[in-house]
């Protein structure tokens, strides 16, 4: 496997030396479009986008389909809804050791500033958790 990060990627995108690489991609970030992977993905293939920014949210949902037509590969968003007995089995799976969360870094709540700069400059590597105390 191989790991790509940040700006290192979007030169690999553009060069094409990911085309045709991928079945499917899901990206939790939206840093970039949607369509900056359609490239990347086999045809057939799917894009998911699962978090972030509006405006990507927005293009894979509204324009994923389109572009899917004409492209021979599928564009969407993953959206769910509360469902207690799930986020119960999500726990459970957590508390056997059978899930875990990569956390980059805690911050202290007073910190949060420098937690959201953390952030939204692209350092972190994992969840960005705020510690209360008390």
């Amino acid at each position: 496997h191989e790991v790509i990060e940040g700006e290192a990627l979007d030169g690999t995108l553009a060069e094409g030396r990911l085309d045709g690489a991928f079945e499917v991609v899901f990206d939790c970030a939206a840093y970039r479009s949607p369509f900056a992977f359609r490239r990347a993905l086999r045809r057939g293939g799917r894009f998911v986008l699962v978090g972030g920014a509006m405006g990507p949210l927005m293009a894979a949902g509204v324009l994923g389909p389109v572009v899917g037509l004409l492209t021979g590969r599928r564009f969407g968003t993953f959206l769910q809804t509360s469902d207690a007995a799930l986020l119960t089995e999500v726990l459970a799976m957590v508390e056997r050791g059978q899930l875990r969360a990569s956390v980059d870094r805690t911050f202290p709540l007073e910190a949060l500033p420098e937690a959201l700069d953390h952030v939204v400059s692209r350092r972190a590597r994992g969840k960005v958790v705020l510690a209360i105390k008390g």
